[in-house]
C-alpha cells in the first residue's frame, strides 16, 4: 500500500492497485485450500451448498421421483412428498440426507407434507379426484388411528385437490387448495374426521398454503384468476371455517395485485 504525505506531515494512504488485490486474493484462496486439505474445518459461504449432505449439499431420489412438499422432523431429519409412477410417494432422509425410510402409497400425488409435534408425518394432495389427506407414523406406516387406514378425504368426485397442508392445536390437520376450479378448505380432526369444508370464496381461485393461528383460526393464500390478471388472494377462516368478519374489513377475504 502507497503512502505520502499531505502539507501538514500526516500520513495518506492511497488504494492499493488491481494487481496487489489479485494477489492478496489468491493468496488467501490458496491458504483456504491448504486448511481444507489439511483437515481443518473451514466455514462456508451463507447459502452456498452445505457438503455434509448427500453429495455435496444435493440428494437425488431417482428418474420419474417428482416432489412437491418438504418439512424439517426435530432432529434434523427431511421429508419429501410428491409421486412417483402414479402413486404417492413420501421419502425421509437423515440429517445427513441418507435415504431413512420410502412410502408408497395410492394413486394420486401428495402437494404438501407438515410434522405433527409427536413425530407423525402428514401428507395432502389429490387421489381419486378427491383432496385427501394420510398421516404415518414416524416410521412411514400408515396410521390406523386416522381416518380409514390412515386416509381422510373431502370434496370427494369434485376435482379437489390440496396444495398446503397444516397441523394445528390437538392434532387437527387442515388443507387448502382447490375443488371443482375454486377455492377449498377441508379441516379433520385428529381422528381424521372431517370437521368441516369452505370452498367458492374468492371466485375462479386456488389456494397454495395454509396456516394454523395459535387461536385455531386458518390462514389461506393463493391465486385468483381475474382474466387478463392473476390476484393474490388472502382469507382468514374462524375455527369453525367461517370466513372471519374480523379480518380484511369485514369480509374475511381481500385480493390485490401488482
Amino acid at each position: 500500500m502507497r503512502s505520502s504525505t499531505d502539507g501538514n506531515g500526516s500520513a495518506r494512504h492511497g488504494a492499493m492497485p488491481a494487481r496487489g488485490l489479485r494477489t492478496l486474493a489468491a493468496f488467501a484462496g490458496l491458504v483456504v485450500g491448504l486448511l481444507a486439505w489439511s483437515g481443518v474445518a473451514v466455514a462456508a459461504a451463507p447459502g452456498s451448498l452445505d457438503g455434509t449432505f448427500g453429495s455435496g449439499g444435493v440428494v437425488s431420489l431417482g428418474s420419474g421421483v417428482q416432489v412437491f412438499g418438504v418439512a424439517v422432523q426435530s432432529d434434523g431429519g427431511v421429508v419429501a412428498a410428491g409421486q412417483s409412477g402414479g402413486r404417492v410417494l413420501v421419502e425421509r432422509l437423515g440429517s445427513g440426507g441418507q435415504l431413512a425410510g420410502s412410502y408408497l402409497g395410492a394413486a394420486g400425488y401428495a402437494r404438501a407434507v407438515g410434522v405433527a409435534p409427536d413425530g407423525k408425518i402428514v401428507v395432502a394432495g389429490s387421489s381419486g379426484g378427491a383432496m385427501f389427506v394420510e398421516r404415518l407414523t414416524s416410521s412411514l406406516a400408515p396410521d390406523s388411528g386416522f381416518g380409514s387406514a390412515g386416509v381422510a378425504l373431502a370434496f370427494a368426485g369434485q376435482s379437489g385437490v390440496a396444495n398446503g397442508v397444516a397441523v394445528g392445536p390437538g392434532g387437527s390437520v387442515v388443507a387448502a387448495g382447490s375443488e371443482g376450479g375454486v377455492t377449498g378448505v377441508a379441516q379433520f380432526s385428529a381422528a381424521g374426521t372431517l370437521q368441516w369444508t369452505q370452498s367458492g370464496f374468492g371466485g375462479n381461485a386456488a389456494l397454495n398454503a395454509v396456516a394454523i393461528q395459535p387461536d385455531g383460526k386458518v390462514v389461506v393464500v393463493g391465486a385468483q384468476n381475474a382474466g387478463r390478471f392473476i390476484n393474490g388472494l388472502i382469507a382468514r377462516l374462524t375455527s369453525g371455517g367461517a370466513l372471519d368478519s374480523a379480518f380484511a374489513g369485514g369480509h374475511g377475504a381481500f385480493t390485490y395485485s401488482f
